[in-house]
C-alpha cells in the first residue's frame, strides 16, 4: 500500500533521533551493564523491526498487535533499563515470531552493583505437507548479579526442532527435541531437551464447551540433574438463556529441578532436588431463581507438595542431610445472592475459607539423632491451621438521575492455630469494615463524591506468651472529593482526614507497653488550565501533615510526640504541536520531621527539594513515540548538606 511508503519515508528522521537515543542508551548499558551479547542482539532486533515496519509487503500481512517498548531511568543512585518487545508476521518462507524482555540495573553505589535479566525467544514455522508444520524454537534466558548473593549467575540457552499437527483452528499437537547450554555458578553443562504440547479449544462435549492443554518439558544434565515440567488444564462450561452459568476448572502443575545451593567449598557442587506437585479445581455456579434474584456457589480447592532434598551431604548446609516436605491444602467456600429491585441492589457474600500447612522432615544421610530430632522440632514450628469466616455485604441506591448511594459492610473471624507447643502464634483475628460513599452530579462538568470508612480490628493472641500484644485498632477515614472538568479549566481537589488508633489490651499492667495514636491531614489536587488552544498550564499539590502520639483510650486523650509534614508542587508550562508536546517548568518538595513540645526552630530532620524540569512527548502517525522527562535536582538537607542530582526518564515505544 502506498500509505506504507509514505510512513517509511516520514519516519526518517524520527528514526535517525530514536537510533541517537538507543545508541546513547546502550553506550551507557555497555559500560554500565556489561551486556555486549545483549547490544548486538538488542542493535539486530531494532534494525529487523524496522524492516518490517517499514517494509509493505509484509506490513500488510498479519502484524497487528507486534510492539517494541525501550525505557530509561535514571533517579537518584539508581539507573534502569528495559526492553520489552514482541513481533509476529507471516511471509511465504513461514511465520515468524520474536518475544525479548530484558531489565537492567544499576546501583551507583559504594560496591556500584549490577543486574542483568533477560529472556528471548524465536519461533518460525513452515507449513511441509496438509496439516503438518516444521516448527524450529530458539530460546536465551540469562541472569547475572555482580553482588554476592549466591546464585548470582544464570545461562539457559537451547534450541529445539519438531513438528506440530493442527487439524483445525482450534486444536494442535507439537512435539521438539533438542539440545541445552547450561551454566549456573560456573558449572556448565549440556543436556537434551524434550518438549510435547497439545491443546484443544471450544469443543462441544454433552452441552458443555470443553477447553483443555497440556504440555511437558524434559531436560537431562550431568551430575543427575532431570528436570521437567508438566501442565494440563481442563475447563467445562456451559451458558443457559436464563442467565444460569456453569463452569468447573481442574489444573495439576509438576515442577522438578535441580538448583546449586551456595557452598564454600569449590571441590563440591552442592545440588538440591526440588519437585512441586499442584493440583488445583473450581467450580462456579449461578442461578437465578426469579428474575431480579440470582444465587450463586463457589467452591475452590488447592493442593501443594514440595518435595527438597540434596543428592549429597554437604557441611554447612545443615539441611542437605534430610529429605523435607511441604504439604499446603487450600480451601474455599461461597454463598453469594444478587437481588436487583428497580433502583437499588443488593449483594451478599458468605465465605469460608481454610488452610492447613503441614512440614515433614526425615532422615537421608545422617547418622546424628539429636540433631535429627532438632531439625524436626523446628520444622514442626512452621506447621498452622488457619480459617475464616467472612460475611460481606454491597448495596447501591440510585436516588435520582443523578445521586448515588452505596454501602459496604464486611464482617470476619479468622483463627490461626499452630500445633507445635513452641509455636506461641495461635491468636484470633476480628475485623468489621464500614464504608458508605455518596455521589451526586450537579451538571456535565461537575460531580461530586463523598466517601467514610471505619475498620475495626481486635487481634487476641491465645497464649500467655504474647497475650501482652493483644490491641484493638480503629481506622476512621473521611474524603471529600470534587471533580470540574471545564472547557477552560479542570481540577480534582481531594480532601482526606484519617485517624488510626491502636489500644493495648494489657496496657495498664505493662509499662513498657504504651497504645499510639496516628492521625492525617492530607490534600491533593491535579489542575489544568487552558490558555489557549495549544499552550496549557499544569499542576500537581500534595500536601500532608500528620502527627504521632501516646494514646490513653479509656480517657480518649492522646499525647503528641512528633509530627510529619509534606509538601508538593509540580507546575508545567505545555506547548502543544500536531505530533509533539514539550514542557519546561519546576517541582518544589519539602519535607519536616520534628519533636511536638521542642524548640519549633528545631527540626529533627528536614529534606527540601527544588528541580527545573523538561518534558517531551513525540508521536508519529500512531505507531512511534518517544517521551523524555527529567529534572535537576537542588537538595537541602537539615539546612547543611546540599547535593545536586539528575533524574531521567526515556521511553521508547513503537506498534505495528
Amino acid at each position: 500500500m502506498s500509505t506504507d511508503g509514505d510512513i517509511s519515508a516520514t519516519a526518517t528522521p524520527f528514526y535517525h533521533l530514536l537510533h541517537f537515543i538507543s545508541y546513547s542508551l546502550f553506550n551507557f548499558g555497555k559500560n554500565l551493564f556489561n551486556i555486549k551479547i545483549y547490544l548486538n542482539k538488542y542493535c539486530l532486533l531494532l534494525a529487523l523491526f524496522w524492516l518490517i515496519a517499514s517494509n509493505s509487503a509484509i506490513a500488510q500481512i498479519d502484524t497487528l498487535g507486534n510492539y517494541f517498548l525501550t525505557n530509561f531511568n535514571k533517579q537518584y543512585n539508581t539507573y534502569l533499563l528495559g526492553n520489552l518487545s514482541h513481533i509476529d508476521f507471516q511471509t511465504k518462507f513461514g511465520r515468524f515470531n520474536i518475544n525479548q524482555n530484558y531489565q537492567g540495573t544499576f546501583l551507583k553505589l559504594l560496591d556500584r552493583s549490577f543486574r542483568d535479566d533477560e529472556d528471548w525467544s524465536f519461533a518460525y514455522s513452515h507449513n511441509i505437507f496438509d496439516k503438518f508444520s516444521l516448527n524450529l524454537n530458539q530460546n536465551w534466558l540469562f541472569t547475572s548479579d555482580s553482588r554476592d548473593i549466591g546464585m548470582n549467575q544464570l545461562s539457559r540457552l537451547n534450541g529445539l526442532l519438531g513438528i506440530s499437527y493442527t487439524p483445525n483452528f482450534n486444536s494442535q499437537v507439537q512435539f521438539l527435541y533438542g539440545f541445552e547450554n547450561n551454566n549456573q555458578l560456573n558449572l556448565q553443562s549440556t543436556g537434551n531437551v524434550l518438549n510435547f504440547s497439545a491443546y484443544q479449544k471450544d469443543y462441544n462435549f454433552q452441552d458443555f464447551l470443553l477447553n483443555s492443554d497440556i504440555s511437558f518439558n524434559y531436560l537431562n544434565l550431568n551430575l543427575g540433574r532431570k528436570n521437567q515440567d508438566i501442565n494440563a488444564h481442563l475447563r467445562f462450561e456451559r451458558y443457559f438463556e436464563d442467565s444460569t452459568n456453569l463452569y468447573m476448572n481442574f489444573a495439576y502443575k509438576k515442577l522438578q529441578t535441580n538448583l546449586l545451593a551456595y557452598s564454600g567449598n569449590d571441590s563440591i557442587q552442592p545440588i538440591e532436588k526440588r519437585v512441586e506437585n499442584t493440583f488445583a479445581s473450581n467450580m462456579f455456579i449461578q442461578y437465578q431463581v426469579i428474575e431480579p434474584l440470582m444465587l450463586g456457589i463457589i467452591f475452590d480447592y488447592n493442593l501443594i507438595n514440595v518435595n527438597r532434598d540434596f543428592h549429597q551431604p554437604v557441611a554447612g548446609i545443615p539441611y542437605s542431610a534430610f529429605y523435607r516436605d511441604i504439604s499446603q491444602s487450600n480451601l474455599n467456600f461461597q454463598l453469594f445472592s444478587k437481588l436487583y429491585i428497580g433502583n437499588f441492589s443488593e449483594s451478599i457474600y458468605f465465605k469460608v475459607n481454610t488452610i492447613n500447612e503441614k512440614n515433614n522432615l526425615s532422615n537421608k544421610f545422617s547418622q546424628n539423632i539429636p540433631e535429627l530430632t532438632q531439625y524436626q522440632n523446628f520444622e514442626s514450628q512452621r506447621d498452622y491451621n488457619d480459617s475464616r469466616v467472612n460475611l460481606f455485604s454491597q448495596s447501591t441506591y440510585k436516588i435520582s438521575d443523578n445521586s448515588i448511594l452505596s454501602g459496604i459492610y464486611s464482617i470476619s473471624l479468622n483463627q490461626y492455630n499452630t500445633p507445635s507447643k513452641d509455636n506461641y502464634d495461635d491468636r484470633d483475628e476480628q475485623n468489621q469494615i464500614i464504608n458508605l460513599q455518596y455521589f451526586h452530579k450537579f451538571s456535565q462538568i461537575l460531580n461530586f463524591n463523598l466517601e467514610f470508612e471505619n475498620t475495626t480490628t481486635h487481634y487476641v493472641y491465645i497464649l500467655s506468651q504474647r497475650s501482652a500484644l493483644n490491641n484493638w485498632n480503629r481506622i476512621y477515614r473521611l474524603t471529600p472529593r470534587i471533580d470540574y472538568n471545564g472547557e477552560k479549566v479542570e481540577f480534582h481537589p481531594q480532601f482526606e482526614v484519617l485517624a488510626n488508633y491502636t489500644a493495648y489490651d494489657y496496657e495498664l499492667n505493662l509499662s513498657s507497653l504504651k497504645s499510639f495514636s496516628f492521625r492525617q491531614l492530607s490534600y491533593k489536587d491535579s489542575i489544568n488550565y487552558k490558555l489557549t488552544k495549544s499552550v496549557n498550564i499544569k499542576s500537581n499539590v500534595n500536601i500532608k501533615y500528620s502527627e504521632r502520639g501516646v494514646l490513653y483510650w479509656k480517657e480518649f486523650a492522646e499525647t503528641p510526640q512528633n509530627a510529619i509534614s509534606e509538601y508538593f508542587l509540580r507546575v508545567i508550562l505545555e506547548k502543544n504541536y500536531n505530533n509533539l508536546h514539550i514542557g519546561s517548568g519546576i517541582r518544589y518538595y519539602n519535607s519536616s520531621q520534628s519533636r511536638i513540645g521542642a524548640n519549633p526552630a528545631e527540626f529533627d530532620f528536614k529534606f527540601v527539594s527544588t528541580a527545573p524540569e523538561v518534558v517531551i512527548d513525540y508521536k508519529l502517525d500512531n505507531m512511534w513515540s518517544v517521551s523524555l522527562s527529567g529534572w535537576y535536582e537542588f537538595q537541602n538537607i537539615n539546612k547543611r548538606t546540599k547535593n545536586e542530582t539528575t533524574n531521567l526518564f526515556v521511553i521508547v515505544n513503537m506498534i505495528f
